[in-house]
């Protein structure tokens, strides 16, 4: 993974050809998303902003064609806790602001993935059916309780703000690799909320 790091941080084009190769994968936008903090945290957020526009194109497409937003949110959601962490150098603070960016992307995709989320519902609803089919024996019925798409958005929702703390502090470790040696062990050692929070 340092290897992937150094490599793109060599120059611009070699980001861009990692983050929009990344992003227009289901299974490798997490790479994406952690190049783009990468990028954020040592270069600024006007770098990050450029790659992110050039990464939306993928994600976007993904959008378009299947109406999956995890990609873009998780890109978004993950530029927009680097530029945070970057302007603040308060990692507790960045994880979490990970809250609300995994609250607006929880009521975005209710507000707008109806389509999607009823897909989801459906594979959810078939699920739990062969489970309950499974655990039922004789004249016990078992009953699972189904969510509905409002719980599936938050679960979407709070999903992109877990992985969009994973990706930063992938892009933290990066950092501290190759630039600052041992110096995110201490950072993250330190990450400490007062039970209030």
């Amino acid at each position: 993974m340092k290897g992937l790091a150094s490599f793109v941080m060599r120059g611009r084009f070699q980001a861009l050809m990692v983050t929009v190769a990344g992003a227009g994968s289901l299974l490798f936008c997490w790479i994406s998303a952690a190049v783009l903090a990468l990028v954020t945290l040592r270069k600024g957020a006007g770098a990050g902003a450029g790659l992110l526009a050039w990464a939306l194109l993928p994600s976007g497409a993904l959008l378009y064609a299947y109406g999956d937003s995890g990609p873009l949110t998780l890109l978004v959601g993950t530029t927009l806790l680097a530029a945070l962490l970057r302007a603040t150098v308060n990692l507790p603070l960045a994880v979490l602001a990970s809250v609300p960016v995994g609250f607006l992307t929880g009521l975005g995709v209710a507000a707008l993935g109806g389509e999607y989320l009823d897909q989801i519902v459906a594979v959810f609803g078939d699920f739990i059916g062969a489970m309950e089919q499974q655990l039922s024996q004789g004249a016990e019925q078992v009953v699972l309780a189904r969510p509905d798409a409002r719980q599936i958005a938050g679960m979407l929702g709070a999903g992109t703000a877990a992985s969009s703390v994973l990706c930063l502090l992938l892009a933290r470790y990066w950092q501290a690799a190759l630039y600052h040696p041992g110096g995110f062990g201490q950072e993250f050692r330190a990450l400490f909320y007062p039970p209030v929070v």
